[in-house]
């Protein structure tokens, strides 16, 4: 399945250390998938050993052979530049 990655996508991609392969993975083959109408959005989850990577795409896809992903994160991790306060 193809897909293209948003500005934001690319940006937190690079802040959450998520590699592209992973992404595609996630969308070719997700653990789960859920809805959030409220957002237009459609979140793929999946497994990758210990950690859950969580993909947001635009949902309904205008093109179901080219996703648009809007966002990552992997599942329960803070992001490398957030600090404890």
């Amino acid at each position: 399945m193809g897909a293209r990655l948003t500005k934001h996508c690319r940006d937190r991609m690079a802040q959450r250390g998520v590699d592209e392969e992973s992404i595609r993975a996630t969308l070719d083959g997700p653990d789960r998938k859920v809805p959030d109408p409220g957002e237009g959005s459609m979140l793929f989850l999946k497994a990758f050993g210990d950690r859950t990577l969580k993909v947001w795409v635009v949902w309904p896809p205008r093109n179901p052979k080219a996703m648009i992903v809007k966002s990552t994160a992997w599942k329960g991790e803070r992001d490398a530049d957030q600090h404890q306060g």
